[in-house]
């Protein structure tokens, strides 16, 4: 009897340990959990939506909830209209038409069949409808929206500074994009795809002020052709002609057609031209025209000493005291960490380069930094004793 007792206590542990509460759901991009965790929570928030079915709040958790699992579940590869985001979709149609939430959320994703939000007439009522206690994602989620299909609208601006006001993005990956900033010349084309190292950007122009004079450009809104009409005219330049059959290039062809894009843009307008880390993920650029200015690629036909420029920008420009102030290197988003380890990676060289200029308090200092940086990631002891052999070689502290 006592055996059976035992065992009904643990089980009854196990199923309570393994029934989640309902929690705010975040985008993938800034909080990352397993498809599991999702199906737990689309259970937890499936409950709260039969309890009041017009629960607004509710059914925001639970389209997000079910959007994430699907997308880790490749719930959308059967077909538009069939997922279980579309069910959802369907339930807050009868249960809360035409509220900010059903508005809001069908900027993620929406049925095939819905013309008013592939009009973006839902975008413009959920930005008439924006509550005061708005969650800062989904305020940013409209003005990444509206920047894509109507980039000339004051909106995108206030929506911006709303969110920068709401802390949204991390005080680390604000910085680590303040310091991209800073670095590009006057008048500068700044190329990006990942919203970590975009949006940061637009939020310090609109709210802050800072670097207006840079024209940031999403790489994925040049696939739009209203984004594309208006980009011309801002930048004062001759539209893009198609002259080839991207087709023909298979399954890479948009990384062609983006490459191509862009070598439009700099020629057309003849202003330097930075790109993110990862731009030959996504374009097939010339990767000899491109030099690493410490966190940015610069686009150049000519060679250069792109190290001088990097060991100014480390000196002269980049503030990385940040790095190493515990405070400020914990966030919820799981980008924090890899943004900063950004650092030791792409400046892990120069430590070699101050010494044999002489400069051996940069050299130290820098280097010091960026080994404190890693210690304080949140990474398990084997990747950080991993990082810290790479710096050491990058640094030249290796036989």
């Amino acid at each position: 009897m006592r055996k059976i007792i035992i065992l009904t206590a643990v089980l009854v542990n196990a199923l309570c340990l393994s029934a989640q509460k309902a929690e705010t759901i975040h985008s993938i991009a800034a909080v990352a959990h397993d498809a599991d965790w999702y199906a737990e929570q689309i259970k937890a928030w499936q409950a709260e939506v039969d309890k009041n079915p017009k629960n607004e709040w509710a059914w925001r958790n639970l389209f997000r909830a079910t959007y994430n699992h699907d997308e880790l579940t490749d719930g959308f590869v059967i077909g538009q209209d069939i997922s279980a985001t579309d069910d959802v979709l369907r339930g807050m149609e009868k249960a809360i038409p035409d509220s900010y939430t059903i508005n809001m959320s069908k900027q993620l994703y929406c049925l095939s069949t819905d013309t008013l939000t592939q009009q973006q007439k839902t975008l413009y009522r959920a930005i008439e409808q924006l509550p005061d206690d708005a969650v800062a994602g989904d305020v940013c989620e409209l003005a990444r929206t509206l920047w894509e299909y109507d980039p000339d609208n004051p909106d995108v601006g206030r929506l911006m500074t709303i969110a920068y006001k709401k802390n949204y993005v991390p005080e680390p990956i604000m910085r680590y994009n303040w310091n991209m900033m800073q670095s590009m010349e006057k008048n500068a084309i700044y190329f990006g795809y990942g919203d970590n190292c975009l949006i940061p950007g637009r939020m310090m122009q609109d709210a802050l002020g800072v670097r207006k004079d840079v024209t940031i450009i999403p790489l994925y809104f040049l696939y739009d052709s209203k984004y594309q009409e208006k980009l011309w005219k801002a930048l004062g330049i001759e539209p893009f002609v198609m002259t080839k059959d991207y087709a023909a290039f298979g399954y890479d062809w948009p990384k062609d057609y983006l490459a191509d894009m862009v070598m439009h843009i700099i020629h057309e307008t003849g202003r330097p031209a930075y790109f993110f880390l990862d731009v030959l993920t996504h374009t097939n650029l010339n990767k000899d025209c491109l030099y690493n200015e410490g966190l940015l690629l610069k686009y150049s036909d000519k060679k250069y000493d792109n190290f001088a420029v990097a060991m100014k920008n480390v000196k002269e420009v980049y503030h990385l005291e940040y790095l190493t102030e515990p405070q400020l290197t914990y966030s919820f988003w799981d980008s924090c960490d890899k943004m900063n380890l950004n650092y030791s990676l792409l400046l892990g060289n120069l430590v070699q380069r101050f010494k044999q200029a002489g400069d051996e308090e940069t050299a130290t200092r820098l280097f010091n930094t960026l080994y404190e940086s890693i210690l304080l990631s949140h990474t398990d002891d084997e990747q950080k004793q991993s990082r810290v052999e790479y710096l050491k070689q990058q640094a030249g502290m290796t036989k």
